[in-house]
């Protein structure tokens, strides 16, 4: 049982750090977006961050009960 719950704090722990990943890439994205001038590049810029936006909600939104306590 022990090592399951250390499994489960692994994937709790590592859901985090991505979640902390994708916040930081999302700021670079937008850096970046605030800095372009072509509007082409701005837009997929724009297009990037907002995907960067879902994926970090959805990440956020998982409960830590839906990951099973062992």
């Amino acid at each position: 049982m022990q090592l399951l719950s250390l499994l489960r704090d692994e994937v709790s722990s590592r859901r985090w750090k991505v979640m902390l990943d994708v916040d930081a890439l999302r700021g670079v994205v937008t850096d970046a977006a605030n800095r372009a001038t072509d509007p082409l590049v701005t837009d997929i810029l724009a297009e990037i961050a907002k995907r960067l936006d879902e994926i970090h909600r959805d990440l956020a939104h998982i409960p830590e009960d839906i990951i099973p306590h062992f």
